[in-house]
């Protein structure tokens, strides 16, 4: 009898194991936010393309944007995969615990079974009162009671353990069918998601025979480009040396006032050393042990001209402490050209980007991405250009057809500082470069935050 209500007991426990194991959250519910994600990012592609379209000529954007949606199905495929793979695992682990569930059932069936048989055995009220009244003692009497009573609630309890068992499986049954539902609603999703593909490679391969029919056009947009990026960097490495060349010229200042208050100080020291020089000679003997104690080796970083002052080092710092945190240049836009160097597919060609091009709608707003100040505005072949100085980096917006800050001006992050102009193929178009001191372009897509 011990032993039965031992049993009783750890499937009790199993039971509630498995109650509260439905409840505990997996990680599905991210891969179905990111799901949504890229099926917004997808969208917002399809919308810059149809804009593209509507110039009635195959561009490189248009190739870049198609390679870009592309690239989102094939992510929003393998999420979908991933999807199924939940599922699957899901389906697998309800599986297992049902199969629990039914031998825990039969073992509590078997164990009630035994109970019930035992009850009838004894179901006569005189062998009750004949087993308590045979008690050698009255405590011993007392005890056959509790333990008649324990058992009531030990049957009690094992008719409850097997509705609650069954409860729980016919749960089980009903998330079971649930996921696969589920599974099959994926299934058909990722199906649809498949022929979207092909349409979308068909509609790739068709731009790229089109593009390879004006190569000569398209080699003259890039030599066009090359052009504009050469001008921009000779121009961006100018205003560095200029800015560099005056920082230099504070920092020489700087020091050369310093180095004047020094001999002023070591005058004035001199002077009362002669007053009382003993004394003076015990002073500087606790300042130079004091100052062996201070000196430690430590490792410093490497401080920059623009860094020689507390506001362009705590700019500085405060740019780096950003690093992939930026606020994006436009509210909306999808980036068709990338930084570095990369091939035209299926031409001979090749284009370099410093920085990024974003496409976006004519007119609309640029903002600083970061607290700085502006260090140079010029117009570049009709367009203008903005440099912004933060510390020792340096963001470039170019392509404005107007501006609204002018150079020296502090400039906030999130700051309107100009509107977007019609690029090469008429549609908008900024292009944005982040680079440091020593003319180093950096990859602006590590240093906006994700999108």
């Amino acid at each position: 009898m011990r032993l039965l209500l031992l049993s009783t007991i750890v499937i009790s426990f199993s039971v509630t194991a498995l109650a509260q194991a439905q409840a505990q959250p997996t990680s599905k519910e991210d891969i179905q936010k990111r799901a949504q994600e890229l099926l917004k990012q997808i969208e917002d592609v399809r919308k810059s393309l149809d804009v593209t379209k509507k110039n009635k000529k195959e561009t490189l954007a248009q190739l870049a944007l198609i390679q870009q949606k592309i690239a989102l199905r094939n992510q929003l495929i393998r999420n979908i995969n991933g999807q199924i793979e939940h599922i699957e695992d899901d389906m697998t682990t309800i599986k297992h615990e049902i199969n629990q569930l039914k031998k825990e059932l039969d073992t509590l069936k078997e164990q009630y079974a035994k109970s019930i048989v035992y009850a009838y055995k004894n179901r006569s009220n005189y062998d009750m009162l004949n087993f308590i009244f045979s008690a050698s003692n009255f405590n011993d009497a007392l005890k056959r009671i509790t333990y008649l009573q324990a058992y009531r609630n030990y049957r009690a309890q094992q008719a409850e353990n097997i509705k609650n068992t069954q409860r729980i499986l016919i749960q089980k049954y009903s998330s079971l069918d649930v996921n696969k539902a589920r599974k099959g609603e994926v299934l058909q999703e990722e199906t649809i998601q498949q022929k979207e593909l092909q349409v979308e490679k068909t509609e790739k391969n068709q731009v790229i025979t089109k593009l390879q029919q004006k190569e000569k056009e398209l080699a003259a947009e890039i030599a066009a480009r090359e052009r504009q990026r050469l001008k921009l960097r000779n121009t961006l490495n100018a205003i560095i040396k200029r800015e560099r060349d005056e920082a230099i010229r504070r920092e020489k200042e700087i020091a050369k006032r310093k180095e004047e208050d020094r001999k002023k100080q070591e005058a004035i020291a001199k002077a009362n050393a002669a007053k009382n020089k003993a004394s003076t000679k015990d002073s500087s003997f606790k300042t130079n042990i004091a100052s062996t104690v201070i000196k430690k080796p430590v490792k410093t970083r490497i401080y920059s001209v623009f860094e020689s002052t507390a506001e362009g080092l705590a700019t500085s710092t405060g740019f780096e402490n950003n690093r992939g945190r930026l606020s994006w240049p436009v509210a909306s836009g999808i980036v068709v050209g990338k930084q570095g160097t990369h091939s035209i597919e299926g031409t001979h060609l090749t284009e370099t980007n410093d920085g990024i091009r974003i496409e976006t709608s004519v007119g609309a707003t640029v903002k600083n991405v970061f607290e700085g100040v502006v260090t140079g505005v010029f117009d570049l072949e009709g367009e203008f250009t903005i440099i912004i100085r933060h510390g020792k980096y340096l963001t470039t917006y170019s392509n404005l057809a107007t501006v609204s800050v002018t150079k020296g001006q502090q400039v906030k992050a999130g700051q309107a500082i100009g509107k977007i102009a019609a690029g090469l193929n008429d549609s908008g178009e900024l292009t944005f470069m982040i680079s440091s001191e020593n003319s180093k372009f950096l990859d602006p897509l590590n240093w906006l935050r994700p999108r």
